[in-house]
């Protein structure tokens, strides 16, 4: 009887951990739906949020900034982070584009503006989105294109409340 009535308090503490264990899980997993909006298809998409911020920066230092926004943004096509970014900010349209798309732009342009954007990163309590414009154009050789890195941007975020919140651009390179 000692041996079984052992087994079953085992059994009992094993069942309550385990339970206890995944409220922990869920209540994690919870919070974190919560704070993540990168999945998000809406204006409080971190990705979206960091082009417009991008775009008010820009219009507003225009003549310190080498890139000037234009009416469309050509957005290299990253499916985890492109793929949920609404398609246009005030009178700015977001195109996202791959390869033969690239090269089809490039038969009515001569060369334009691809932005490359780069995940969410996390660095000494605050987050930032980051991306590079590059200036594409048609290589030497044929059917090679030619990448010239302008610069890079750096949208930085903190997160208070479930919300993140601008806290500035910074500008790196170029």
């Amino acid at each position: 009887m000692h041996f079984a009535h052992l087994q079953h308090l085992l059994k009992k503490s094993i069942m309550k951990i385990g339970f206890a264990l995944l409220f922990f899980l869920f209540a994690i997993k919870g919070f974190a739906q919560s704070a993540d909006n990168t999945s998000s298809f809406n204006t409080s998409n971190i990705y979206y949020r960091a082009l417009a911020e991008y775009i008010d920066f820009s219009k507003q230092n225009s003549n310190k900034v080498f890139n000037k926004t234009s009416d469309t943004i050509y957005i290299e096509n990253k499916t985890s982070i492109t793929d949920r970014i609404l398609t246009d900010y005030k009178k700015t349209t977001f195109s996202i584009i791959s390869g033969i798309e690239i090269m089809n732009l490039l038969k009515r342009e001569k060369s334009f503006i691809l932005y490359s954007i780069f995940p969410l990163t996390f660095s000494k309590g605050e987050f930032s989105v980051s991306f590079v414009p590059f200036f594409v154009k048609k290589g030497k050789k044929r059917k090679s294109l030619s990448y010239i890195n302008t610069g890079n941007y750096k949208v930085v975020f903190a997160f208070e409340n479930n919300t993140f919140h601008f806290l500035r651009v910074e500008v790196w390179g170029i």
